[in-house]
């Protein structure tokens, strides 16, 4: 049975990289099984726990989109790295 064992961290989203902010989304995964309902919420936790920056470039409620967004996307790109994906009923969520 396959299960998490993953740190994150998220980066150019806010002054410093934020891993501090991910350890929630971390802990909602560890030793569970892969499913879409957990990494949707996963990806959640880090779009809520992120702070970032309002600059230039972007604005911060983009940055805190597209960071969930990011998450959600590299927690299935794990999955389908480690042979899991549609067949462990993962489909790619909606951005």
């Amino acid at each position: 049975r396959a299960s998490w064992n993953e740190r994150a961290s998220v980066g150019d989203l806010a002054a410093l990289r934020a891993r501090s902010r991910t350890s929630e989304a971390e802990a909602l995964l560890e030793g569970k099984a892969p499913a879409a309902d957990l990494l949707a919420k996963a990806a959640d936790t880090v779009r809520a726990r992120i702070r970032p920056i309002d600059d230039h470039r972007a604005g911060a409620a983009y940055r805190k989109k597209v960071g969930g967004v990011l998450a959600r996307r590299g927690l299935e790109t794990c999955l389908r790295n480690a042979g899991l994906g549609p067949e462990a009923g993962i489909a790619p969520g909606e951005d």
